[in-house]
């Protein structure tokens, strides 16, 4: 199984540098500190529950989107 994208790295192409979004607004959004936000898209920081209500609050992506895409990238590192 080829290794996938960290959530936070979709996080990142898709709010940073698509939208043109700071970590700091997203952050903002989230109701996070950017240095917790950072450490996501970093691929330090895994989705949670919690987390992924957060992500959907500042995105419209679905939370199970955000947990599935933790799961295949776990999953991944699981099989190197």
């Amino acid at each position: 199984m080829r290794e996938t994208k960290h959530p936070g790295e979709f996080l990142h192409q898709y709010l940073i540098e698509r939208k043109r979004a700071t970590v700091e607004s997203v952050a903002a959004t989230m109701n996070l500190e950017t240095l917790s936000l950072q450490a996501f898209i970093d691929g330090r920081l895994r989705v949670d529950a919690d987390f992924a209500r957060k992500l959907h609050s500042a995105t419209g992506v679905s939370e199970a989107f955000w947990l599935n895409m933790q799961s295949k990238y776990d999953k991944s590192r699981e099989s190197r």
